[in-house]
């Protein structure tokens, strides 16, 4: 109980929650736990530690809510819990601490949703991780524009995640390569890989992922952003997925979450296919990502009836029908990636996209539509190419008016 400073940051300890025997440290006024791996929650019994006055718990996978319990600490100073998997409201009690000029708490931060976090904090005067704080506070605050186009972020599974290849069976994302037929749907269809969203086999780059478990898969792991179909046939970011929550499995069937952690991996992987779907450990699944929070496209917070997985099957509709033309072993000769592993195919409309959110909603809203109307355009195309008998029947069609019209013209 004599302990007054934990600092420990930066060790590569094993993944893992905040110790429990923490709270049994009544003496303790710094606790700092950085870019240490932490997982699970964060222990309410903090609001415990009466002399506690600094607190630094950020860049981890730490997940659930912020406990109101943070706003019985009288004595502190410092309270920064950016770069996490936190979700929900930052409690009204800790923003009334942070309000009260009588009250010593001068640092407060988290992932805000105002930044593009999960974390809604109206009060929060540090919104990304590192912010420039010291006791006295936030020097320089960490602007909040509206709305804040996200760095291109990384939308994949880990090498770990396996998929099952026809004529092959169970193979790791590390090992797939372009052409190889997987499993794509519940009816059983494959269809082979066309092109890879992101491929960095790199054993340097280390990534988080969210590694989901079910009652009868041993858990697909992909990253916070990903897409993943839940019991509804709704494609739901990763993020969002609770224990409890049913998920569609690849043979048709529902399952329950059991687990959700946050694992650290080398190398990203995002395999496309034409349907934008795959079934990785048994779990339904998007090829596709949001660069926003929500799964549903918006423009300084006006929601469109678009998600991204649709989007994602759309924009991607002139790769599609490039390599359906070209055939898809010579479509591979022009996959280039670059130094993060991201397709050219990929990268490119990113900061298209991502420059189009930070512009006026009105500009904004004028040019996705003409964007987005090119791409239905082409994507009837592909559809058509894909199925040379819906060219034959609208042929038919045309022609059958055609001889109608010329008829009734020479009567």
């Amino acid at each position: 109980n004599d302990l007054i400073e934990i600092w420990v940051d930066g060790n590569n300890f094993n993944q893992g929650p905040i110790p429990s025997g923490i709270a049994d440290l009544t003496n303790l006024r710094g606790l700092s736990l950085t870019e240490t791996a932490r997982t699970g929650p964060i222990p309410s019994e903090l609001g415990n530690l009466e002399q506690l006055q600094r607190v630094w718990l950020y860049s981890n996978s730490l997940t659930g809510a912020i406990p109101a319990e943070i706003s019985e600490l009288d004595n502190l100073i410092i309270f920064q819990v950016e770069d996490n998997l936190l979700q929900g409201d930052m409690p009204s009690e800790v923003c009334s601490i942070f309000d009260d000029a009588s009250h010593p708490l001068k640092v407060l931060g988290s992932d805000c949703t105002s930044s593009g976090g999960s974390v809604d904090c109206d009060c929060c005067n540090c919104c990304e991780a590192p912010c420039n704080c010291d006791i006295t506070g936030c020097i320089q605050p960490t602007p909040v524009p509206t709305p804040t186009p996200m760095p291109a972020p990384v939308l994949c599974f880990s090498a770990e995640s396996t998929v099952d290849v026809l004529d092959k069976g169970t193979v790791k994302m590390a090992d797939l390569k372009i052409g190889d037929k997987i499993l794509v749907g519940t009816d059983g269809k494959y269809e082979p890989i066309y092109s890879f969203g992101h491929f960095d086999a790199s054993s340097v780059v280390k990534t988080k992922f969210l590694k989901i478990k079910t009652s009868d898969s041993s858990g697909v792991e992909m990253t916070p952003n990903h897409l993943i179909f839940t019991h509804e046939n709704k494609a739901v970011t990763a993020s969002s997925i609770q224990v409890g929550d049913k998920v569609m499995m690849g043979s048709g069937e529902t399952d329950t979450v059991v687990s959700i952690e946050s694992v650290i991996r080398n190398g990203i992987f995002a395999p496309f296919t034409a349907s934008g779907t795959i079934v990785t450990n048994g779990i339904q699944s998007s090829s596709f990502a949001t660069i926003q929070k929500s799964r549903y496209v918006s423009f300084d917070g006006f929601e469109l009836p678009l998600t991204y997985h649709q989007l994602g099957v759309v924009f991607e509709s002139p790769h599609r029908l490039f390599c359906q033309m070209l055939g898809v072993d010579k479509c591979s000769r022009y996959e280039y990636y670059n130094d993060e592993g991201m397709s050219q195919w990929v990268e490119k409309p990113m900061i298209g996209f991502q420059w189009l959110l930070g512009q006026n909603i009105f500009v904004s809203c004028i040019l996705f539509f003409i964007a987005f109307s090119f791409f239905c355009m082409v994507n009837t195309v592909e559809m058509l190419v894909a199925n040379p008998a819906c060219v034959i029947l609208c042929l038919i069609v045309a022609f059958t008016v055609k001889r109608r019209v010329l008829g009734k013209e020479n009567v």
